[in-house]
């Protein structure tokens, strides 16, 4: 699924101080359907005394929680660029921002991005001689469908999860697989998440 999501480029908003620190260049925030995560990206045409960033990320577009911290440049002339992983992002419409920090302590925020996630996320695959599961996220308590193919694009198997509750949920696959390589599809409506994985 794709998201949705806009940037946001100028210069980072005054926070009560007279010198503005950085030229922000550019600012965006991207869900990876492969890899079921967030890339914060932004970079900067200079910087004056910047010891570091903050991202943050909210719910409500209100209340925000710092995610990560990336060390400045200090003083630059040069563009640089920068980018944090929000590993976990939140399932639904979530909100990002980016705080700049001074070496006396100011700081200055960036405009807010917004990304929308699947519902269903942060899947992992977990293999071995036993057998095969899957781990993953969903902010609903409707059934699932898991279709497993081959990489020739193959479906290989298909069921449908009925036992799925709101949160983490586990599931053994239904079928034994030669060793190889699979891919593995989550399908909940419209809303759609693959990984890779190798069958032992």
């Amino acid at each position: 699924m794709a998201a949705n999501t806009s940037g946001v480029a100028g210069y980072l908003h005054l926070c009560g101080v007279a010198d503005l620190p950085i030229e922000l260049k550019s600012y965006s925030a991207n869900y990876r359907k492969e890899k079921s995560d967030v890339r914060v990206a932004w970079t900067t045409s200079s910087e004056t005394n910047n010891n570091f960033f903050t991202v943050e990320r909210s719910e409500d577009g209100m209340n925000y929680v710092v995610l990560g911290t990336v060390p400045g440049a200090g003083n630059s002339s040069e563009p640089l660029d920068y980018s944090l992983i929000d590993n976990n992002p939140l399932p639904g419409t979530s909100y990002y921002r980016l705080k700049q920090t001074d070496y006396n302590g100011n700081f200055k925020y960036s405009g807010t991005v917004v990304v929308n996630c699947p519902f269903i996320s942060n899947l992992t695959v977990f293999s071995d001689k036993n057998g095969s599961s899957f781990h993953f996220y969903t902010e609903q308590e409707s059934p699932v469908q898991a279709d497993i193919y081959n990489m020739q694009g193959s479906l290989i198997t298909t069921n449908l999860l009925t036992n799925i509750h709101r949160g983490e949920n586990e599931q053994k696959l239904m079928t034994s697989l030669p060793t190889g390589l699979y891919i593995l599809t989550l399908r909940d409506g419209s809303k759609v998440v693959t990984r890779k994985f190798l069958s032992q």
